[in-house]
């Protein structure tokens, strides 16, 4: 899905939860839209340079791939527009705001309960991808894999990536920076998988785990 795309996917998501799931009184498709705007605001706002746009795109296009796979594919399409929607590199607590941000707007849109706790977990999960919580939400495994998908990417655009997420981290010196990336890294390969599905294992561990290998000895060949 291209950026350009996201705004209609956005209205015809709503248009879709409007019908599904007898949104209350409160549904109002200008407010939706006019939420919308500020999220794609968010995610083209100054100092982002991964977690932007792009990234929600190629979401959805591995959301389109693996529609048939989702039990709840509107439940997903929600965490994969919310899960970034608060980006702060200087700040800890992302994920929980970006929740926040969830909750708030699907709340106050008569949105079933217990679709938006799943909706805020999703997000939240996505401070620490390898907690899963029990009971073990199947979706939430596919949501996780498209969130790390880049780490299968080919080489060139897994560096384009790791390029991007240092950028975030500009104000960081080089060598702590450093430090805590290789840190995240090597507990991605500690992991028995980096994936959740076994479709992504299949497919994308092994070029994942090569890529990430290659990020770690980069790092400590330029600081050796």
């Amino acid at each position: 899905m291209n950026v350009s795309d996201l705004e209609h996917q956005w209205t015809v998501l709503w248009e879709r939860l409007r019908e599904r799931c007898s949104l209350s009184a409160g549904f109002d498709l200008a407010a939706v839209q006019r939420s919308g705007v500020r999220l794609r605001k968010a995610y083209a706002s100054r100092g982002r340079y991964y977690h932007t746009l792009e990234h929600i795109s190629a979401l959805f296009s591995l959301w389109e791939q693996h529609h048939h796979e989702l039990r709840d594919p509107d439940t997903v399409a929600l965490a994969i527009w919310y899960h970034d929607a608060v980006y702060q590199s200087l700040r800890k607590g992302n994920e929980k705001r970006s929740a926040q941000w969830a909750q708030r707007d699907l709340s106050a849109w008569g949105m079933p309960a217990e679709k938006i706790k799943t909706v805020v977990k999703m997000i939240e999960v996505t401070a620490h991808h390898h907690q899963v919580p029990e009971p073990v939400n199947h979706d939430l495994l596919w949501f996780l894999d498209f969130d790390l998908n880049i780490l299968s990417a080919p080489t060139l655009v897994y560096t384009a990536y790791v390029e991007q997420v240092r950028k975030e981290y500009r104000w960081v010196p080089e060598a702590l920076y450093r430090q805590g990336r290789v840190k995240v890294l090597q507990t991605m390969l500690a992991a028995d998988f980096i994936y959740h599905t076994p479709t992504f294992r299949q497919q994308k561990e092994r070029p994942a785990r090569e890529n990430v290998r290659k990020e770690i000895a980069y790092w400590n060949h330029l600081y050796a």
